[in-house]
């Protein structure tokens, strides 16, 4: 319910991706406007009112997924730390890398490369794909078969892939940075001397409970 625009087109402008596109209104009561509007847990968005209305077209626009495809298929992890050093990994599903058994990721501070390939049964030129990651610690980098689609930050964490995905076999590569927070939180467990970060004061421990890192959530294509 906005206070303003009665007689002015609300729009919706996407801060993510520079999109903007018209909403239909409900009602215009006592000088108040009431549109219909779906957002993802966390989503926020712009409604700009600024042309008047010239045409009561618009349809209520509402995402709605068709079908989804869950990629259940294995991931390739390479690690670089933020002083270069690789360390190679194979996930069988989606954890949070802080959570790892293995310190080498559990204490992992860089980017994370995840590769993986999916089989994509049917493309419908009616229709949207959209890749959705779930949740990410920190930011993503991603690629449909090695094109650069774009980055992802904040929810609803998804993306549009329709360009670049094809039917049949399709390479999804995702580049995660996370802080540096862990990368702390396991140096401070090691002798001064062969610490690889120093700070002038260090507020972290090795108690210090660790941040989320990579991606948190088994991704997704949402066919739209």
């Amino acid at each position: 319910m906005f206070r303003s625009g009665c007689g002015f087109q609300p729009e919706l402008w996407n801060a993510t991706n520079g999109t903007r596109r018209q909403l239909a209104t409900c009602d215009n009561v006592d000088g108040y406007t009431s549109i219909p509007l779906q957002l993802a847990p966390m989503e926020s968005a712009f409604i700009v009112f600024e042309y008047p209305i010239t045409t009561s077209d618009v349809k209520i626009d509402l995402p709605s997924t068709n079908r989804s495809y869950d990629i259940k298929s294995s991931w390739d992890v390479t690690l670089t730390s933020m002083l270069g050093e690789l360390h190679n990994i194979r996930l069988d599903s989606i954890i949070d890398l802080s959570k790892h058994p293995d310190d080498e990721v559990k204490y992992f501070s860089g980017t994370a490369n995840y590769v993986t390939y999916v089989e994509l049964p049917h493309k419908k030129s009616d229709h949207r794909y959209i890749l959705d990651i779930g949740d990410v610690r920190e930011m993503a980098r991603i690629k449909i078969n090695n094109q650069y689609i774009g980055g992802i930050w904040t929810a609803p964490y998804t993306i549009d892939i329709t360009d670049s995905i094809k039917k049949g076999k399709n390479k999804i590569e995702i580049d995660v940075v996370n802080t540096w927070v862990n990368r702390l939180i396991g140096d401070s467990r090691l002798a001064k001397d062969i610490r690889k970060t120093s700070l002038f004061y260090r507020t972290l421990t090795p108690e210090s409970q660790l941040q989320p890192s990579g991606l948190l959530n088994n991704v997704r294509i949402l066919e739209q």
